[in-house]
């Protein structure tokens, strides 16, 4: 018999969590969030209430490079994102045709939005421990990758809508730009990053 449709978003709302004295209303938010973690309710002694204790069991991603390592490649990132942002900001801002034509905007509001998600990512991936799980991973080092990636392949683009207006001097800032998140992107792409088994996934 096919579930009705009140059915069917009570079930969906209900996935991924606890089937019995359950703690909260699971949505898909709540579950991405807790990704690779096991629930379960734990009585509060003298309350008629249970707590939610949470176990990781999914893999665990390690990052191969040691303490001065990661500190060193972390300063990197920062100070290439860094150097990145002013030649960019000083040719989006010049006032010239160059700058009003669809070509030339369209990356730069790309642009735009991708250096925003990868400091977003970077502050993710400066913030993760070298012992990360699924979630920190993907949020960390795969998402910076991939915005970094977008971000100089935008800023590229732009310099090539410059070089068709003749701007030279804008199309050489945003080049520049485009090559510090080049830099960045090659550096953390030849990092090394293991899958390891969780022992407290055999102990469940």
């Amino acid at each position: 018999m096919s579930l009705s449709v009140r059915e069917r978003i009570k079930d969906s709302v209900k996935k991924g969590g606890l089937s019995n004295n359950e703690l909260h209303h699971p949505s898909r938010a709540y579950e991405r969030h807790f990704e690779g973690y096991v629930e379960q309710a734990e009585p509060v002694p003298g309350k008629k209430r249970s707590k939610a204790v949470r176990t990781y069991v999914d893999s665990i991603w390690v990052q191969e490079l040691s303490a001065q390592q990661r500190l060193r490649h972390r300063v990197l990132y920062v100070v290439l994102y860094l150097l990145a942002l002013p030649p960019f900001l000083y040719s989006a801002t010049r006032l010239i045709d160059a700058n009003t034509v669809w070509f030339v905007t369209l990356p730069q509001a790309v642009s735009v939005l991708t250096l925003g998600w990868t400091a977003l990512n970077l502050y993710r991936y400066c913030t993760a421990p070298r012992e990360m799980t699924v979630r920190q991973h993907r949020l960390g080092p795969l998402w910076l990758q991939r915005t970094v990636c977008a971000s100089w392949i935008a800023l590229f683009v732009t310099a090539a809508g410059y070089l068709i207006c003749t701007a030279w001097v804008c199309a050489v800032w945003s080049l520049l730009s485009g090559f510090c998140l080049l830099a960045l992107f090659l550096i953390e792409r030849n990092v090394a990053y293991t899958e390891q088994a969780n022992s407290l996934a055999e102990e469940r």
